[in-house]
């Protein structure tokens, strides 16, 4: 999940043109097939089940299949709305192979190949876990209109407790982009379909925009969802003539009385960070910046059900066994919701977790998270204990040991 890519360059070439009435803007967004979900900054992954019985909607499939798991993703409006079948083959092998039904034809031996790749992760008592991810293609339909998508999808180690199996859980990499002129101002835009629902149009799809101009699409007052009002600069918008295929629609003038939408803060090195006080799990209460004089802090936000963020946990273990000693302190903040907090301390003591955590049971409206205008995870800030300044943001990675050890150099001067 990775948040940080810009959307700079989206603002291109497509011209939103006012109608004659001069109240509602045609828009026209440039389909994006593939790889938009860094763009969109997150995803929702849905539940496909998987079973043992082949369905009816597969009239054949690849050879040599064994030990096979069977299941359907069915996407579009409902007056086209298409099944797609899937095999998992030999999935807990070394090597499993993923076929998809893209054309929804029932033959999956005429498809585009998906991707299907094994990651390996060591964990901090030595076991191994196995997540396993790829993506395919598919061909929605939209009544006379039909284009190529790309499903991401993921599975987790069947040997985990904690994680739902016999299931695929897969998400949207598909969008449209481009940009919208409200008032005097163009604005980069992007609408998404969130709930890889295959339409633009339902409920839960959104339309989002780059308010504060900083090359990415806020969960927080930079997207809205379709079927409701929006506030910019004081004018109160709406969706209207939205297709399911998001080709063309009009932003226009609402009777509605909704919020203004604020820019979001941005924060990048050199700014205060926003200073905070909390409670952790063990019961301690702690401030931000004043429980930390002295140290480099490490803010990190994360959550049990991010696969992304439990992939970069041995990297953020092993910054902490290396630097804890010199200076280094971590706080993670979870933003697990009410129902997966309970789950949270015995995830800590397994994963060999030090460092104290903070989870309000708010999920994506968790107070911290807000302050700090987290709309993707995983997330990072690496801020003085000192100064309260903010030293770098959204290391992770082969740059996130590095980065410490600058820090905490240059702060030992």
């Amino acid at each position: 999940m990775n948040t940080t890519h810009s959307v700079k360059g989206l603002i291109p070439a497509l011209l939103l043109l006012l109608s004659t009435t001069s109240e509602a803007v045609e828009v026209k967004l440039e389909f994006l097939p593939q790889d938009a979900m860094p763009k969109m900054g997150g995803y929702r992954p849905q539940k496909a089940p998987t079973f043992a019985l082949q369905p009816a909607s597969i009239s054949q499939t690849p050879p040599n299949i064994a030990d096979a798991e069977f299941g359907e993703i069915k996407l579009g409006p409902a007056d086209s709305q298409r099944t797609f079948a899937f095999v998992i083959d030999r999935p807990e092998s070394d090597k499993p192979r993923l076929f998809v039904d893209s054309n929804a034809n029932g033959d999956l031996t005429d498809d585009p190949p998906a991707t299907w790749a094994i990651r390996r992760y060591t964990q901090q008592d030595g076991s191994v876990s196995v997540q396993t991810s790829g993506s395919f293609m598919l061909d929605l339909k939209w009544g006379e209109e039909t284009a190529k998508a790309q499903i991401s999808a993921y599975r987790f180690d069947s040997k985990d407790p904690k994680r739902p199996h016999n299931v695929l859980l897969y998400y949207t990499n598909y969008a449209r982009v481009g940009s919208v002129t409200l008032g005097d101002k163009t604005i980069p835009a992007l609408l998404a379909d969130d709930d890889c629902k295959g339409d633009f149009s339902a409920p839960t799809s959104s339309f989002r925009l780059d308010i504060n101009g900083d090359g990415k699409f806020s969960f927080q007052g930079e997207r809205f969802f379709v079927k409701n009002a929006f506030n910019i600069g004081g004018t109160t918008y709406e969706i209207s003539g939205l297709a399911p295929s998001g080709s063309s629609f009009q932003v226009v003038k609402s009777s509605r009385t909704v919020a203004e939408s604020k820019p979001q803060v941005v924060l990048t090195a050199g700014q205060q960070a926003p200073p905070f006080e909390a409670t952790t799990l063990a019961g301690e209460k702690i401030s931000l910046p004043g429980s930390y004089k002295g140290k480099v802090v490490l803010l990190d936000f994360w959550a049990t059900w991010c696969g992304p963020c439990i992939g970069e946990l041995p990297n953020v273990i092993a910054a902490y066994e290396k630097h804890h000693a010199s200076g280094l302190e971590i706080l993670g903040i979870s933003l697990d919701s009410e129902s997966s907090k309970e789950k949270l301390p015995a995830f800590i003591q397994e994963k060999h977790i030090q460092w104290p955590q903070v989870c309000d049971g708010l999920g994506w409206k968790a107070a911290i998270g807000q302050l700090y205008n987290v709309h993707s995870i995983p997330a990072t800030f690496l801020i003085d204990g000192d100064s309260g300044k903010v030293i770098a943001v959204g290391i992770r990675g082969a740059a996130l040991e590095p980065a410490i050890a600058k820090a905490l150099t240059e702060k030992a001067r």
